[in-house]
């Protein structure tokens, strides 16, 4: 049992804990609120404990994985029974003696985890220096401490005391012959034990194990949203975007604190990996810099202005326009921090507020504004795709199953993409399903606009075509674009435009289920999948496209699909705005799909289609490497 000086040591750590958690929070509280769900339950903390270990997000690092599992289990059950003991609950002899040895085996996982992770700290250069890993240390000092005072025990006691044996306290028995028989010297090690765990714990706000009490909120209000989907901004209001640690939210701001600095974002971010200047963790890592400084008053709050663009730290420049919107990094964050809500934010202050963006994005938004699309071409070239014979007549047959988006690249952007809009025209028509196009009443979804954080640009012409589609009475769209896709699917809603969105390969599979389209014959060709950012990562949509090319030909996977398929390069305004920093993302992609041996890449993304053809080309390998739309696939090779 506790002495009462012991008692009042163990409240003076717990309070030291308590006040640097509850600064903590009220850093966090700088943010502006965000609506949230109900209190944390203890079910809803059991369901995150199980989402932690279940999410699949630690599987890609198994090293990091272990060490984690081994620390986590190595603290938690033997605290549960060091707490439970000081009851002096009644038990038997041999459930004493097994529990000695449950303890000493998880000890020693415990050592060999928290190793795990030192050295990892220790020889992986760290790029954001000031974590330092102090908790590391003083929870191995604990471990050591425990299994020495355990030895002098055993050491004193010759192994009699409380039934301890060789079996039942292998470690104990070990380090009993090494240590002296010094009842004082135990005295001594299990004071300092004692000690060295109530610093661990008054410790864990002012340090990166604050990550463990942060996570929890994390994971409780994000799982289960859609990941990536951007909250409309009031356009009525005279601040926009993310431009100084007031205007995040608190759970953005909560971000920094639950950061486990794993790099795993950093190393699934296409950016990153292909040289160019942004790192994820490095956003997360300078907006938590800029919320303590915030805190003790050491940025100037003369105004909105003052904050994340006027600063020294790694970001506000060029990094925040090198992301492709991917998601590959909050899909890769264990404790599902947003990366990329953060980023946007960041660009719609510096779009709307600072008119600052590279100037390539100058003639795309003039595009928009001007004429609907991202190229330029008028309104009236929309409809060329459907000149030919046998196309439906734009804005006719309102009555019909679906509409048919063909998108600004579907419709606009070469023969090739104008080719595969009328590829998937022909393959809805030879299964008979019913479709209409609006032609040119169809603008753009917005998409590239929002991304690069113009949401003015956004909800202007997002209104326009769900007021379009409204007074056509459209129930369901169809579009092979993913952009298209996610932004009808997930983001509409949020401005009154509510539809039944399917993308294409969702349909085809459905077609060929249904026998509306039959497969001539298999092809013997081999192919590998790629798959887009906005139909895989964004809507899960990984299996239909594979079901339909299974049908087909022969598949191979690349070693990085499904969720963590490497990004083409193309989103978040890239594809209009060619970096000539570091490597072309398309290119790595490429060299990963040729190392499968496939004759052949095939995708369900005009803009993938587009930049690794020019990838392939890039390469000299046009004639060796096919790249293909799923729909001129499925339209080669059904009936």
């Amino acid at each position: 049992m506790l002495s009462s000086l012991d008692l009042i040591f163990v409240v003076a750590s717990l309070t030291i804990m308590a006040t640097g958690l509850a600064r903590r929070h009220r850093m966090w509280k700088q943010g502006r609120p965000e609506a949230l769900d109900a209190v944390m339950t203890l079910k809803d903390g059991y369901r995150i404990l199980l989402s932690i270990f279940r999410n699949g997000r630690f599987s890609d690092n198994p090293y990091g994985n272990t060490a984690h599992i081994f620390v986590f289990w190595g603290f938690l059950l033997p605290f549960i029974v060091i707490v439970v003991s000081q009851f002096r609950p009644v038990a038997p002899a041999w459930a004493g003696q097994y529990l000695s040895l449950f303890l000493d085996v998880l000890g020693l996982f415990a050592v060999v985890g928290t190793c795990m992770l030192l050295s990892k700290r220790l020889f992986r250069k760290q790029p954001y220096p000031g974590r330092q890993p102090v908790h590391l240390w003083i929870f191995l000092a604990i471990l050591i401490t425990g299994f020495l005072a355990e030895g002098l025990r055993v050491a004193i006691t010759g192994g009699a005391m409380e039934g301890l044996s060789a079996l039942n306290s292998p470690v104990g028995y070990i380090l009993s012959w090494m240590v002296p028989v010094s009842p004082a010297l135990l005295k001594i090690v299990v004071r300092a034990h004692f000690f060295l765990v109530l610093a661990f714990i008054a410790f864990i706000p002012y340090s990166n194990m604050r990550h463990a009490w942060a996570s929890l909120f994390g994971i409780y209000y994000r799982q289960g949203r859609p990941e990536g989907a951007l909250a409309p901004i009031e356009l009525q209001g005279e601040y926009f975007g993310t431009g100084a640690i007031r205007d995040f939210s608190w759970l953005q701001l909560m971000d920094s604190d639950a950061c486990m600095s794993c790099g795993r974002c950093d190393s699934n971010c296409p950016a990153h990996i292909s040289g160019k200047p942004l790192m994820p963790q490095g956003v997360i890592r300078e907006i938590g810099r800029k919320m303590e400084e915030a805190f003790y008053g050491k940025d100037a709050p003369s105004g909105k202005d003052a904050g994340m663009f006027n600063n020294d730290g790694l970001i506000g420049g060029e990094d925040i326009w090198a992301c492709t919107t991917c998601l590959a990094c909050v899909k890769s964050c264990p404790v599902f921090a947003g990366h990329l809500t953060d980023i946007l934010g960041l660009r719609q202050y510096s779009v709307l507020m600072k008119s600052r963006f590279p100037s390539e994005y100058k003639q795309l938004f003039k595009n928009l504004e001007t004429f609907g699309d991202a190229f330029g071409a008028g309104r009236v070239a929309r409809e060329d795709w459907i000149s030919g014979p046998d196309m439906p007549t734009p804005c006719q047959d309102n009555k019909a199953e679906f509409l048919f988006w063909a998108g600004c690249t579907g419709a606009l952007y070469d023969e090739v993409a104008r080719a595969r809009t009328i590829e998937a025209a022909n393959v809805l028509k030879k299964a008979g399903v019913g479709f209409m196009v609006l032609g040119k009443e169809e603008l753009c979804c917005g998409d590239p606009a929002r991304r690069l954080g113009n949401e003015y640009l956004f909800q202007r012409m997002a209104r326009r075509n769900i007021d379009t589609m409204t007074g056509y009475g459209i129930k369901k769209i169809v579009t092979s674009c993913p952009h298209c896709f996610n932004v009808f699917r997930n983001e509409y809603p949020q401005l009154g435009g509510t539809f039944e969105v399917i993308h294409i390969t969702g349909l085809l599979k459905d077609l060929l289920n249904e026998g509306r389209l039959k497969v001539k014959s298999k092809s013997g060709s081999t192919f590998t999948y790629h798959d887009p950012c906005y139909l895989g990562r964004y809507n899960n949509i990984e299996r239909q496209p594979r079901d339909i090319l299974e049908m087909l030909v022969e598949m191979k996977e690349m070693e990085f699909s499904g969720d963590k398929s490497l990004c083409c390069g193309a989103g978040g305004g890239n594809f209009w705005c060619g970096r000539t920093t570091g490597r072309r993302i398309e290119e790595i992609r490429i060299g990963q799909a040729i190392e499968t041996g496939a004759e052949g890449l095939v995708t369900s993304c005009p803009f993938c289609e587009i930049l690794f053809d020019s990838a392939v080309r890039q390469k000299g390998a046009e004639y060796s490497f096919k790249v293909m739309d799923i729909v001129q696939l499925v339209n080669q090779l059904t009936e």
